[in-house]
């Protein structure tokens, strides 16, 4: 499973719309009130909706849709979807949406997952121990992978490429497969049992790789370079005490946490700057950012909303004494956002402006979103729904609740803020709401995604339909 440090948005550093898949990911799924089922659905998944049998809004895409993680994909384009069925025919398809027309890429599995490459063109899928590649508009031969433990689409310097760690006989390997070569060949990047990697470990350049392997009886970072034939090189700093993020993971340096320190380390020599002696927890969100012509890194210390030249002599800066416990940053990289105090905060990333958004007692994460153009940020607490302006400069409005469903507001392509409520005013369960007075659009919803620049939607009900929603 790739797992974040924090969002990457240097120019060095990992592009969210070139997010890594393991074998059970689904990063494209954006709602869902309970832990995914991984049962497969009943063969009579037909078109009534749970409203007195009245039929589900919106154009029906495909039934028996799987309910396990990864079962549903968009592409980057908003032009495609691809999903995996669990009852009638057992398969993988993939869509254009402007004609619904399925192509049929291959016989599916209840594990199986699907996910597009950032250019939208080729979609990886299968089970975790048979994953393979195809470019469905085009008509290509699908490309065997096979039995992959992680998997991630790169932009490359020389083009896009497919990392990943797979089975290989009694041990693993990591390799790089190019979409010049139509993801045929396999170049072997390490060969070992004892290879450990999320695939999260990607510089902003998209040309290096780190993981860990066993050496000598210890475990070592190496870095590869993604789509040269060279060697892995070795790195002087023990990832049992040195944990580095994909956050500032460049070709030559990282930021890496040690000792509740925080540090930014040349990965020749293990030596660099360090960004703050103690107070730091490796887990904790953390960001990259440039201005002008510094780079700084912005993270919590001791809960201290705080700031460092990524590679500068300065000291580090505190912007807020908080006791924070969670830190967000707005799409325009001009906010930072924080919980602190029982209360939702925020200050520009020049540390002024410090403002109160809104109360937010009893929670040390933050259930909510950020508007696409930094403005507001909708937030969930205690089943209640309210929006709030990012810089507080007035106060939050409710929108829905009781029975707003956690985790599941979120703003669609066009910048709509959607969501889930357990049970609407005509006692449709599951019901997908938007607009001001709140409305229903759909019900009976288990899962949706968002179509980037649009305002339509796909969602999954309960009994399997997959639906556009326009």
């Amino acid at each position: 499973m790739l797992i974040a440090v924090g969002l990457s948005v240097g120019c060095d550093d990992g592009d969210p719309a070139d997010a890594g898949m393991d074998a059970g990911a689904d990063a494209g799924r954006i709602d869902s009130g309970v832990p995914d089922a991984g049962a497969p659905f009943p063969d009579d998944a037909g078109d009534a909706g749970t409203d007195g049998g009245a039929p589900q809004p919106g154009q029906l895409i495909a039934s028996g849709v799987c309910a396990t993680n990864g079962a549903v994909d968009v592409s980057p384009d908003g032009a495609r979807v691809a999903y995996a069925t669990c009852s009638g025919d057992v398969a993988i398809f993939a869509s254009r949406l402007a004609t619904i027309a399925p192509t049929r890429l291959a016989d599916g599995a209840a594990d199986a997952t699907v996910r597009f490459s950032p250019d939208g063109a080729w979609v990886l899928y299968g089970p975790a121990n048979a994953m393979a590649v195809r470019d469905p508009a085009a008509g290509a031969a699908e490309a065997t992978i096979g039995a992959v433990r992680a998997a991630r689409f790169v932009d490359a310097p020389g083009g896009l490429v497919l990392l990943t760690l797979e089975d290989a006989g009694a041990g693993r390997r990591l390799a790089s497969y190019s979409a010049a070569g139509g993801f045929a060949t396999a170049r072997v990047l390490h060969d070992d049992a004892t290879l450990e990697t999320d695939l999260s470990l990607v510089s902003g350049s998209r040309r290096t790789l780190m993981y860990t392997v066993e050496e000598g009886g210890a475990r070592v970072y190496r870095t590869v370079d993604t789509a040269a034939a060279a060697a892995a090189a070795l790195l002087p700093i023990d990832p049992g005490t040195t944990v580095f993020g994909p956050v500032g993971m460049g070709d030559t340096h990282g930021i890496a946490a040690s000792g509740g320190g925080l540090s930014f380390l040349e990965f020749a020599t293990g030596v660099g700057a360090e960004l703050a002696p103690d107070g730091v927890v490796a887990t904790d969100p953390r960001y990259d950012v440039t201005i002008g012509a510094d780079r700084y890194v912005y993270f919590l210390r001791n809960g201290d909303v705080t700031r460092r030249l990524r590679n500068g002599a300065t000291a580090a800066e505190t912007l807020a004494t908080s006791d924070a416990t969670d830190l967000r940053i707005t799409p325009d990289l001009g906010r930072l956002v924080y919980l602190a105090n029982m209360e939702m905060r925020s200050i520009a990333i020049d540390g002024t402006g410090e403002a109160v958004i809104a109360p937010y007692p009893g929670a040390a994460t933050l259930d909510g979103e950020l508007s696409p153009d930094s403005a507001e940020l909708a937030h969930v607490l205690g089943g209640f729904l309210h929006v709030a302006t990012v810089d507080g400069s007035s106060a939050a409005r409710p929108v829905e609740g009781p029975g707003v469903v956690a985790g599941s507001a979120h703003y669609d392509g066009a910048g709509r803020l959607v969501w889930r409520i357990q049970m609407d005013e005509m006692s449709r369960p599951n019901a997908l709401r938007a607009g001001t007075p709140p409305a229903t659009i759909a019900w009976d919803v288990d899962a949706y995604w968002v179509i980037p620049g649009s305002s339509a939607l796909l969602y999954r009900t309960t009994s399997g339909e997959l639906r556009l929603l326009e």
